[in-house]
């Protein structure tokens, strides 16, 4: 695994994507101190509603899936699924980098943005809640990073494309930004939408209407995906 970690983290993306996310955050930081200053402590708790979850989106869906569709990008998927050991080993292995980078990139987004709040923001009066709130929402944002991550994982490994990955899961995500939560009702069909993938959960946000069914759905999902991952995996004869 610590292989597979390691390649992700040598990928100049996956730092060019935190670096561009936190250079948003910094001039909207700056732009909040000019003309938002009674509200900066809010905005600094509210990081992962837009900047955080959108950064992380494109960090999983760019950076980190590309491990399960490199090998038929290199050619060498053949020569992979011809040997008699390890294939399995491998399938997991990627399975674990690519939730730790996640979990690694969603630790380094929230540094940084403590960092710089407090740099940007000397001076302007501070409440214990945001800070109680905002490492609240990154715990939140760390369950759906990891859990998008997953998911999306072993559906490229079914696709063996990201192309195709990246519409089926940023589709829903970019979408359920749209959906207003005001509007839906339990069970529609935007209702899921706005609620049924991860990007609630990438927001900080808890879902507070239904918990336990989304508790047992978000569950559900990435086992079930594995599920057919792992089937297809058989039908390929890559375990």
């Amino acid at each position: 695994m610590s292989k597979e970690l390691l390649r992700i983290l040598k990928t100049p993306f996956y730092w060019l994507i935190i670096g561009a996310g936190m250079a948003i955050r910094l001039i909207l930081a700056y732009l909040d101190r000019l003309y938002r200053k009674d509200l900066f402590w809010s905005l600094f708790a509210d990081f992962w509603s837009k900047i955080g979850a959108f950064t992380m989106a494109v960090l999983i869906l760019v950076v980190l899936i590309r491990l399960f569709s490199m090998d038929r990008e290199y050619g060498v998927q053949d020569i992979i699924s011809s040997t008699m050991l390890g294939r399995r080993r491998l399938f997991w292995y990627r399975q674990f980098a690519v939730a730790t980078g996640a979990g690694i990139g969603v630790l380094l987004l929230a540094a940084a943005n403590i960092i710089l709040s407090a740099f940007i923001g000397q001076g302007i009066t501070s409440h214990d809640q945001w800070i109680t709130t905002f490492f609240t929402r990154t715990g939140v944002a760390l369950c759906g990073s990891v859990g998008l991550s997953v998911v999306a994982g072993a559906i490229c490994d079914i696709s063996k494309s990201q192309p195709v990955t990246l519409c089926i899961c940023g589709i829903p995500f970019i979408v359920s930004l749209f959906v207003n939560d005001d509007v839906v009702k339990p069970f529609e069909l935007f209702w899921f939408f706005r609620y049924g993938f991860f990007t609630e959960l990438m927001r900080g946000r808890l879902l507070q209407s239904m918990p336990w069914f989304w508790v047992i759905w978000y569950c559900t999902i990435p086992v079930l995906v594995l599920a057919i991952a792992i089937a297809k995996r058989k039908e390929r004869k890559e375990l």
